[in-house]
């Protein structure tokens, strides 16, 4: 069974950039999937995020890895944080579920999760979480800095 689904963009590892004649021609940096036939992946050629070129069956699971994480596509080891910054650990994948632990105690079972359940709870996957922008004038943070400064245009 193949590890990646339709739909995927995925990076090559390094090392592994020459298993694809073409992407190492064009100079790619990642593939999007677009077909599965035989145990074989047939994918766009992207470059910067644009596609440059397509080409099918070059590439296996362990020359790629996923791009970008989402709750989507979680993994055994990921951790997920809500809104009060408590952790899950993903356990287990079996299908579309995911067994995840309890609250900060990545040892322990908790339940079983949909990606779509996650996203209704508002999780995000560890290290991507939005971070808000504190607006404040020039004086405060003078202030908060405990000096003056001049901002510079670029």
């Amino acid at each position: 069974m193949l590890k990646f689904k339709v739909g995927d963009i995925l990076k090559i590892k390094k090392g592994c950039e020459d298993e694809c004649r073409i992407s190492l021609q064009v100079g790619a940096d990642s593939i999007k999937i677009t077909d599965i036939d035989d145990g074989d992946y047939s994918y766009n050629v992207l470059r910067n995020g644009e596609v440059v070129d397509i080409c099918s069956s070059c590439f296996k699971d362990n020359h790629l890895e996923l791009a970008v994480k989402t709750l989507h596509n979680l993994e055994v080891g990921d951790v997920i944080v809500d809104e009060e910054g408590d952790e899950k650990m993903v356990l287990g994948v079996c299908e579309k579920a995911y067994l995840m632990s309890v609250w900060n105690n990545f040892d322990s079972y908790g339940q079983g999760h949909t990606a779509e359940e996650l996203e209704k709870n508002n999780y995000k996957v560890k290290g991507q979480e939005e971070t808000e922008t504190e607006e404040m004038t020039m004086a405060e943070l003078c202030k908060e800095l405990g000096r003056e400064v001049k901002i510079k245009k670029d």
